[in-house]
């Protein structure tokens, strides 16, 4: 598998969490979205996708938490930042409009946090 494509899925799992209600689902239900597209085009099955997920909340982008047997995850800030960072799957049909706003207001936010730059002094230096 190239690391593209592992990079494509990646950041389809993350914005299905940034989507999801609070930000997490449990691993059955964000395994139901893994139908048509998801599988066709991201190579990405129910397997693939709980490993990945495992690998992603071990460098701390998502939180898992198992109740009995059932597993859910939850998207962390870091993951969020991730998600960011990643390119989507240059596909219309793959990520639902609501995902996209969803990540365009994560990236308002993430800006709207950041200090403001210092300003820059544009005086010539002078030379001797």
């Amino acid at each position: 598998m190239s690391d593209k494509l592992v990079e494509y899925q990646k950041a389809f799992l993350l914005l299905q969490l940034l989507a999801a209600d609070q930000r997490q689902l449990s691993q059955g239900a964000a395994n139901q979205a893994l139908k048509g597209p998801a599988r066709k085009l991201l190579a990405l099955d129910p397997t693939t996708a709980n490993r990945l997920r495992d690998a992603l909340a071990v460098e701390g982008y998502l939180e898992r938490t198992r109740v009995g047997r059932a597993v859910a995850y939850k998207l962390t800030a870091r993951g969020v930042g991730l998600l960011l960072r990643l390119e989507q799957y240059p596909s219309g049909t793959l990520v639902p409009g609501r995902w996209i706003n969803e990540l365009l207001r994560a990236a308002r936010d993430t800006s709207a946090a950041r200090p403001p730059a210092a300003p820059v002094d544009s005086t010539p230096l002078l030379r001797e």
